[in-house]
């Protein structure tokens, strides 16, 4: 198949299925102060970056902020500033490869990969320069500043491990090639924000794991957090993602193209595999903590924090105009009919109303 509207049209209904869970849910006490710095303080970058007020207000109005309040809700008075201003960062840089003329060129997404590997091995970008950049880079030295040296070392390489995904996705896209479902699970692992996210459980709740943190049982965990929270953006941002041309890397319609399933059987399995993910990551924590490793202290906080990236993952999910449009009101959307509407993405003007 090619071209995505070729077989899903504007106007196409699916229902959205509920997505159950039963993990806590929390928000930080200090959320609507955290917000507004970290919006405030990212906003002339985004004036910068997309050349106008419009676009960079429409970006801040995703709330992309507010994912830090309720995925890392414990977040330590000292920490929680420069933790919430990592996630509009974290979000550009992730939108710098969805540009139109970076998508249909491989060699330019290859020199953006480069360049935001420089960034993140600490090179600082020309003061002039492309402000994702600058951005990008004074969110993560501050934030690196606060955090062993190990930890930085590991979150400097979760970053370059996602613009490697990034390139690695436009190599597929380039190359036309169609992964299985299982392939593109795999390769979420390190998309998505994927390692990012739960190695900053960490410096959220003052910790650094060291070595645990690749031990099998704790990569069980991780696994299973991450492939809950891709799924979960695969299910909620899948019309964005299919009028922005992105699904290719959607398990939406992965499965779709490999398992030739129709629209709204994809979508109940997605569905099932996000209730199954959060069934594989309480069996995988409720092992660890019966086990020698779970009387540490570090390892409940860290579990315990995992959870809570998933849950507020769902719930940020359900409520952005980043899937749901600018016209979104906030309010949560847990189930019922969506129609596939064209989106401007963010790097395009909103069409303006008729007078």
């Amino acid at each position: 198949m090619t071209g995505n509207e070729s077989f899903l049209p504007p106007g196409t209904v699916f229902n959205l299925p509920e997505v159950i869970t039963r993990l806590p849910e929390a928000c930080h006490g200090d959320c609507a102060q955290l917000d507004h710095t970290s919006d405030a303080l990212a906003r002339q970058y985004l004036v910068d970056y997309f050349g106008d007020e419009e676009r960079a207000d429409r970006y801040l109005r995703q709330r992309i902020s507010h994912f830090a309040c309720i995925c890392y809700p414990y977040s330590s008075s000292e920490r929680a500033q420069s933790l919430t201003n990592l996630m509009i960062p974290v979000t550009i840089f992730d939108d710098t490869f969805s540009r139109p003329d970076t998508q249909e060129d491989l060699a330019a997404a290859t020199a953006l990969h480069d360049d935001w590997c420089a960034v993140f091995k600490g090179h600082r970008p020309p003061p002039h320069g492309n402000s994702a950049f600058l951005l990008v880079y004074n969110a993560i030295e501050a934030a690196a500043a606060r955090m062993s040296e190990h930890l930085a070392a590991r979150v400097r390489q979760a970053w370059s491990d996602m613009a490697a995904s990034h390139l690695d996705e436009a190599v597929l896209r380039n190359n036309n090639i169609a992964l299985s479902y299982e392939q593109y699970m795999e390769k979420r692992l390190t998309n998505v924000y994927g390692w990012w996210l739960t190695t900053h459980v960490e410096y959220a709740k003052g910790i650094d794991l060291g070595e645990l943190s690749n031990h099998p049982e704790i990569m069980a965990v991780r696994r299973a957090a991450i492939n809950h929270v891709t799924l979960v953006n695969d299910l909620y941002s899948f019309p964005k993602e299919l009028d922005a041309k992105e699904a290719m890397m959607n398990a939406i319609l992965v499965l779709m193209r490999r398992e030739n399933l129709n629209l709204q059987q994809s979508i109940d399995k997605v569905v099932d595999n996000i209730h199954q993910a959060e069934l594989d990551f309480i069996s995988a924590r409720d092992n660890i903590l019966q086990g020698q490793q779970g009387q540490l202290s570090d390892i409940g906080a860290y579990l315990d924090g995992v959870g809570y990236v998933m849950t507020g993952n769902l719930r940020w999910s359900q409520m952005s105009t980043r899937y749901f449009g600018d016209d979104h009101d906030g309010a949560r959307i847990t189930s019922g009919p969506i129609t596939i509407t064209p989106k401007p993405t963010v790097h395009a003007p909103a069409p303006r109303a008729e007078v």
